[in-house]
């Protein structure tokens, strides 16, 4: 029978399939379409001679389940399965087609002679009679059983039951069944070990069976069942061909050479017959092994195929076997065969390899054939002779898909360079797998247009003039249109600034935050004398034109006017400010919505504290989920500290009453606060003894003045830290400071998470002298190195100095810039992230404007 598909280790010996397990996924298998026309498998035969391993299995399409019924492992070279037993059976597709797979595992190897089926026949309900004559013979692990033949047309085989005890009906439980029917009269049990009941059925294609016969019992002998080997050297012949039989693991033998169940050859101690090839068909020669005593051992046989007319040999050929669709191919063939001229045979071809040959194919040479869907075909191309004995070739024609090009873009000398940003494109990472890149079409800002198209990969420039970051897709196309793109950031470095409000002296005490995802400040109006908000309406306010929301928080006069502080609480934005104009207050006011851009979004201002002249330079953080303020009591003269005891502030009965957190002289101007290994954290300035000092709450409030133990004196004097910020880089407490003495900007960090021990602190030294910065410092982490902001004396400009790493010694620390020199600019910097950036809020005394700058890295 032909194969319909085939996987793995499959190759024609003679008549037969040879399958071999040893393909990559361990198996190999040959599968088999029976046409029943409509009617359903009532038993399928299978013939398959085990080369070695542990023998092959059988799986059955079932079209009920929608699932392979799959069974075995087999290694009798003939078994026969019971398929549709009733009319609920369905192992045929919708076309009438059964399927039949045989299966070798990893290391079995077999040689498939025939697949047989007879068909279900649902209207013969009548049983063949019951076998007569069974007797069971112990043998060494087992039992030898032989019965009479039932002389039945329809008959399908014998079911053999067996069981450890005496039964009368063969489905009670305990009772077991052979997985496969019996072919002929002589069976035998191996592997037994205890006495033994055993009866048989005869059963017919339609599943009738008869009754049982009567239960008959052995106890096996001693010792375990022999292993009989069995082989020959052909697998096939014509009638009267010369095939060998050859045996081995007995000491003699009795043959059956035609498998007709009468062993001619007795006591045979040379273990090699001839095979009666005399008849067609397919043959089951058999042979029984025994010991030197002459007791039974062992049963084995092989199936043969005898015909009396050779096949045909048919041979494909194309002109072109792989290639991308559309494929066109010509296909050629040869036949030869012994006993019939060319004219006399006849052939097709199966050109898609779907195991349907194509009408209107019977010839040598088909073509042109065209393949536009990608894929492995296994063309076949078949001859059959006069007497129906056929060959098939197989060739396997490959339509690949079009590969797709591969687009990658990079730039000499980096993504980042200082604008203006003439980019050099190298594409030398392009490329086409199976062929060559044909098209390269460019979009320089990644706005979907296609600026220039149909380039090429030499030489290709782009001029980005102005500072910011920008998109540049390449997308690369092949001669058959299959195409592929990528996308790649530029960064046009520098710094980009914007006037946030141009007027007659405002921007001082200025404090930026990003509220609601875009960057805002909160400054002193000093014209109007109040205090202002203005926000962005774009995530990085790089243009002047990003900064149309201004409004006056607190027209009430001097507020702002020593100090403000701006800070998202609770997820809308609130400003912590000093009120003067005579009241000489702490004051909070707080937004009710996320942006806080409209008059009416904030609530009236609450005064947090009030007592004398108070509330200069206050510095607002969020303190175990609730906002904080510490500020400059000149009263008293002292550095206060005060927590609400809610999340937003809004009463000002949320807020305690404010602590002396250092009263030991005119201390506490300009802090700045963090939260330090979870406890807040402040830097000051000693104004008696011009010196800079830290200080840190012992727990995570700080509502107590108890809880402020942790002291320590940064400077000895000098006139040193008066402009000061406090930042945690790296997970530790770090301090950015002014020496008005010397001009210059130092640097001191902790060794500790806390900097609770004067230890802990190093030597602050020089991290940048250029202009004589440091005046209105602020700095922040970022990217893992602290980053700073302030005012430079001798060029009146806004300066910034970063570190190259953890900046913990001076070499660590790159050359200082200025940003920005026309007039007096850069006082009352105040410097954060915005959008991923460094950015940075400050005042220009010239003009007395508000400005921001953003930085693109």
């Amino acid at each position: 029978m032909e194969r319909f598909m085939e996987s793995g280790d499959i190759v024609d010996n003679l008549e037969a399939t040879r399958i071999n397990g040893s393909d990559d996924s361990a198996t190999s298998f040959a599968m088999y379409r029976v046409s029943l026309a409509g009617g359903q498998p009532g038993v399928v035969s299978v013939d398959a001679n085990v080369i070695s391993g542990s023998g092959y299995f059988v799986g059955l399409s079932d079209y009920s389940s929608g699932h392979w019924n799959w069974q075995g492992p087999f290694s009798d070279n003939h078994i026969r399965l019971q398929a549709v037993t009733d009319q609920d059976g369905d192992l045929t597709s919708e076309l009438g087609n059964t399927f039949i797979t045989v299966l070798c595992p990893a290391g079995s190897s077999i040689d498939v002679v025939g697949i047989g089926v007879n068909q279900f026949q649902l209207a013969d309900a009548t049983p063949p009679a019951a076998p007569i004559g069974l007797t069971a013979t112990p043998l060494p692990g087992g039992i030898e059983l032989q019965w009479s033949a039932v002389l039945d047309p329809d008959l399908a085989g014998y079911a053999v039951y067996y069981s450890g005890r005496a039964f009368i009906n063969p489905h009670s439980a305990g009772v077991k069944r052979l997985p496969s029917l019996e072919g002929s009269i002589l069976a035998q049990l191996s592997g037994l070990e205890e006495q033994t009941y055993v009866a048989i059925t005869a059963v017919d294609f339609s599943g009738n069976e008869s009754p049982l016969t009567a239960v008959v019992n052995g106890m096996p002998l001693a010792g375990q069942s022999g292993t009989l080997l069995v082989s020959t050297d052909l697998v096939s012949g014509g009638i009267n061909s010369v095939i060998q039989l050859t045996a081995s693991g007995a000491d003699s033998y009795d043959w059956d050479l035609d498998g007709d169940g009468v062993f001619e050859v007795q006591a045979d101690s040379g273990g090699t017959q001839q095979a009666d090839s005399s008849a067609t068909g397919i043959i089951r020669p058999r042979v029984i092994g025994r010991d030197l005593s002459g007791e039974h051992v062992a049963l084995g046989g092989l199936s043969l195929i005898i015909t009396g007319n050779t096949r045909p040999v048919a041979a494909a050929y194309c002109d072109i076997a792989s290639g991308k669709k559309p494929l066109t191919v010509n296909f050629t063939a040869t036949a030869e065969d012994q006993e019939d001229e060319a004219a006399d045979l006849s052939y097709a071809w199966d050109l898609q390899g779907d195991g349907v040959f194509d009408n209107n194919t019977d010839s040598l040479a088909i073509g042109p054939v065209f393949y536009t869907a990608d894929g492995s075909f296994n063309v076949k191309f078949r001859v059959t002779d006069s007497d129906g004995a056929w060959d098939v070739d197989t060739i396997t024609i490959n339509v690949l898909d079009n590969q797709l090009p591969h687009a990658s873009l990079q730039v000499e000398g980096g993504k980042r360079q200082p604008a203006p940003f003439l980019a050099h494109f190298d594409v030398s990472g392009c490329f086409d797998p199976d062929g060559g890149i044909a098209v390269y079409d460019w979009d320089w800002e990644n706005d979907g247009v296609y600026d220039l198209t149909d380039g090429t990969a030499v030489d290709v420039t782009h001029l980005y003039p102005e500072i910011g970051e920008y998109e540049v897709r390449l997308r690369v196309r092949d001669a058959d249109g299959g195409s592929d793109e990528t996308v790649i950031r530029l960064v046009a470095q520098g710094w980009k600034t914007a006037a946030v409000n141009n007027g007659d002296d405002v921007g001082k005490e200025c404090s930026l935050q990003v509220v609601d995802g875009y960057p805002a400040i909160s400054y002193f109006d000093e014209t109007n004398d109040a205090l202002k908000y203005a926000r962005s309406d774009t995530p990085t306010g790089e243009d002047t034109g990003d900064w149309q929301d201004i409004i006056t928080v607190d027209a009430t006069s001097g507020s702002g006017s020593i100090g403000t502080s701006l800070l998202v609480v609770d997820n809308t934005p609130a400003i912590a400010y000093y009120r003067g104009g005579g009241m000489n207050d702490l004051m909070y006011i707080r937004s009710s919505t996320t942006t806080g851009t409209q008059p009416g979004d904030w609530s009236a201002p609450v005064t947090v504290w009030s007592t004398g002249f108070t509330g200069q330079y206050p510095d607002m953080e969020i303190v175990n989920g609730n906002p904080a303020i510490c500020f400059y009591d000149q009263s008293t003269p002292g550095l206060r500290y005060v927590r609400s005891n809610t999340t937003k502030g809004e009463l000002a009965a949320d807020w305690s009453t404010a602590i002396n957190v250092d009263i030991s002289g005119s201390v506490g101007l300009r802090p700045d606060m963090e939260i330090v290994d979870g406890n807040p954290a402040i830097s000051y300035y000693d104004q008696d003894l011009d010196r800079l000092l830290y200080i840190r709450s012992d727990n995570k409030f700080g509502t107590f003045a108890a809880d402020w133990t942790q002291k320590v004196i940064l400077t000895g004097g000098g006139f040193t830290g008066y402009y000061s910020s406090l930042a945690v880089v790296g997970g530790k407490p770090a301090i950015c400071y002014f020496d008005w003495s010397n001009k210059t900007l130092l640097y001191t960090s902790s060794s500790s998470a806390d900097g609770a021990l004067t230890n802990d602190w190093s030597l602050g030294f020089t991290i940048d002298t250029a202009n004589s910065p440091g005046e209105y410092c602020s700095m922040i982490e970022f990217e893992g190195r602290p980053v700073i902001a302030s005012y430079a004396q001798d060029n009146s400009s806004l300066h910034f100095t970063q570190a190259s790493g953890s900046g913990s010694g001076p070499s660590e620390w790159e050359a200082g810039q200025t940003l920005e020199d026309s007039g007096i600019i850069g006082e009352y910097s105040s410097i954060a992230e915005v959008d991923g950036k460094v950015a940075i809020a400050y005042y220009q005394f010239s003009g007395g404007n508000l400005r921001y700058a953003i930085r693109y890295n």
